[in-house]
């Protein structure tokens, strides 16, 4: 069984350890976690040692365990980027966690450090590049591409031949139609709805529901819910 480090110490990455952990096709021993030195608050993280990232590879060996950089979208996934650039130049390989749902899609062509959540909708012919996460509950249609570093958050739907450029965040709910572009380190929010091309460096959001004047008690019965 080959041995795997993965980088982080947040939510982000529980979330990660746990999918691979409850998925039988993972056939990877998850050795242990590394933190950044100033970022480190113990030296155990969810029953595994927990290193320094500086000096990993003096302890571990990059010929003989791989890597995973399981951390979260912040500046439009840049830091995530910076991580993965820098276990790269220390010579380590990256496995990417492919759940087994899709490993019957044989069209899909995925990247290195990629992550592809239980319970995402991936079509025939779709491929995505090197550090793309993919949240449960995403659609991703036929023949659309997503770019190295990008974050596709759960609930959000990227329709046919469409493009996700660099660095790009979706959020929750959001719909890309079909055969369009979105610019490299694009912010789409949650429930934006995106017919058209966008430029790099593009922000898309969509106005939040109102909260109304009346209490809970009062509209359900007002309207017989209750």
């Amino acid at each position: 069984m080959k041995k795997l480090i993965i980088f982080g110490n947040g939510k982000i990455t529980e979330a990660v350890y746990n999918s691979m952990t409850d998925d039988k096709s993972f056939n990877y021993k998850i050795e242990c976690f590394c933190v950044e030195k100033k970022y480190k608050k113990k030296n155990k993280f969810l029953g595994l040692p927990n290193y320094d990232f500086e000096t990993i590879e003096k302890k571990f060996s990059p010929s003989e365990y791989l890597f995973f950089v399981a951390i979260g979208y912040q500046r439009l996934n840049q830091i995530r980027e910076k991580i993965f650039n820098r276990a790269k130049k220390k010579g380590f390989k990256f496995v990417s966690y492919i759940h087994e749902n899709h490993k019957q899609n044989l069209t899909l062509k995925v990247g290195k450090n990629c992550f592809l959540m239980k319970d995402s909708i991936i079509h025939p012919n779709v491929e995505l590049e090197d550090n793309v996460f993919v949240w449960g509950g995403a659609v991703i249609c036929h023949h659309s591409k997503l770019k190295k570093n990008s974050w596709l958050t759960a609930g959000s739907k990227i329709m046919g031949s469409s493009e996700i450029g660099e660095n790009t965040f979706i959020a929750g709910g959001s719909l890309i139609s079909h055969n369009v572009k979105i610019g490299k380190k694009s912010f789409i929010g949650a429930n934006s709805l995106v017919i058209k091309n966008v430029s790099k460096n593009s922000v898309v959001i969509t106005k939040p529901s109102d909260k109304l004047r009346i209490n809970s008690e009062d509209f359900l019965k007002t309207f017989n819910f209750i």
